[in-house]
């Protein structure tokens, strides 16, 4: 499976999850983090420098603690 899958399935995850939550904030935050990941899934590679490699970290611990997973460091 490639990063990119990877970030896809962390996407539809999201969206999945935001589709099932009661609490209308972290609904919009789930949509918003999944449509991060979608996005991210279309980048070109060379797109991903450390600044956003740590802007990834952070958006997988975020995902982690609303979905209650532990994170997937890639």
């Amino acid at each position: 499976m490639s990063q990119n899958d990877l970030w896809a399935a962390n996407g539809v995850a999201c969206l999945k999850a935001a589709c099932a939550a009661a609490d209308q904030k972290k609904r919009a935050v789930l949509i918003h983090l999944g449509g991060f990941w979608l996005d991210l899934a279309d980048a070109p590679p060379a797109q991903i420098d450390s600044v956003m490699a740590s802007s990834i970290a952070a958006m997988e611990r975020i995902q982690a603690g609303l979905l209650g997973t532990p994170p997937t460091l890639h």
